[in-house]
């Protein structure tokens, strides 16, 4: 078996099509057999994906942040099944038990593996993400269904995501979209420089809403933006520069910090689009200042801010995927979002540049 050699992450380990064939799909196959599963099919991003749960707990805690996406009942294009020991009361033994159950890692970054498989062991959430290219189908377990952290509430399934994808063109980047009509702008940035709470006072401010945290792009002569998650992950700062969201924030759990979940969905059914053409790129930064305003950034700066809060947040990624950064970054034009104080006054700016771009 061809192997090629990725990007990963400490915070990820490896994981073999070894344990996948030897231990992990065997534990699935005893599951089903005495568990009925709850299965949907949604399309996300023009592919039909059919999520097949174990566990009724992960199928609450998972399915709001894509209940925005539209429900089919076509043939899938990629089939995810979902569960975990605590509630299917079947243990699974975990891979870093066995050496042949673990990639190799060199150098502390690059770990060589089966071309079409991917699997990684999340240390920091107790969790496993599979996905075989090869049948178009992926697996996610994680040992308690009532202890996995807000992250993965708020943006379930990214890994897997994120390979398949990349498989059919399409690719993850950490960002958030809005705009108005067909034409949205792309804000992307590291943690802490204002792009969620700029999306969602854009939302509020009578803006479309693709997404925060992660969308999906495909890029060809243009960008084009795709809602994943409806999910809004917020801080304490974030609620008490817009309060208007506290009466529809959820608490959810988290080893780092408070944060509380937002369906945009549920609580601003309209604002919500599942597709977006993308007009230019904005960097968000907190200044200090009174006002909010644009200026233009070079296409590297650019670029500097898009790909590591990428690239460092999803396992096994490639030259591939900052290849595309780099396209997106050259074909539309990009600015600094130079934030100010008066954050409602934000969408206005956003709005009257759209504006502008339609003419």
């Amino acid at each position: 078996m061809e192997k090629v050699a990725h990007t990963l992450s400490k915070n990820f380990l490896g994981i073999t099509r070894t344990y996948a064939d030897d231990i992990l799909i065997p534990n699935l196959s005893e599951i089903s057999k005495t568990n009925s599963p709850t299965e949907i099919t949604l399309n996300l991003a023009g592919k039909n994906m059919r999520f097949v749960f174990y566990s009724k707990t992960l199928a609450k805690r998972m399915l709001p942040a894509f209940e925005h996406l539209e429900q089919t009942d076509s043939t899938p294009d990629l089939t995810i099944n979902i569960w975990d020991s605590n509630e299917s009361g079947v243990d699974l033994i975990q891979p870093y038990h066995k050496k042949e159950h673990m990639c190799e890692i060199s150098n502390g970054a690059q770990v060589a593996i089966e071309r079409g498989f991917y699997g990684v062991y999340f240390s920091g959430e107790e969790s496993i993400q599979i996905y075989d290219e090869e049948n178009k189908i992926a697996y996610f377990w994680t040992h308690n269904a009532d202890e996995i952290p807000g992250w993965v509430i708020g943006a379930p399934l990214r890994a897997i995501l994120h390979w398949y994808l990349s498989s059919v063109g399409i690719h993850l980047v950490h960002g958030a979209v809005v705009g108005m009509g067909d034409d949205a702008v792309l804000l992307t940035a590291k943690s802490g420089s204002g792009k969620s709470t700029t999306a969602l006072a854009c939302m509020l401010g009578g803006m479309s809403y693709v997404g925060d945290d992660y969308v999906a792009l495909s890029v060809d002569e243009k960008i084009t933006a795709y809602s994943i998650y409806n999910s809004a992950k917020c801080t304490n700062n974030t609620l008490n520069a817009l309060p208007t969201l506290r009466s529809c924030a959820n608490e959810i759990p988290s080893v780092d910090e408070r944060k509380s979940v937002i369906y945009i969905s549920k609580s601003f059914p309209k604002s919500v689009s599942r597709k977006m053409n993308i007009k230019s790129i904005f960097v968000p930064s907190l200044t200090g200042d009174t006002k909010t305003r644009l200026e233009p950034v070079s296409k590297v700066k650019t670029l500097l801010a898009m790909v590591p809060t990428t690239i460092f947040q999803l396992p096994y990624t490639g030259t591939d995927l900052i290849l595309k950064l780099r396209q997106m970054v050259e074909i539309v034009p990009c600015h600094s979002l130079l934030l100010g104080n008066e954050i409602p006054m934000t969408p206005v700016v956003i709005k009257s540049y759209l504006e502008k771009e339609s003419i």
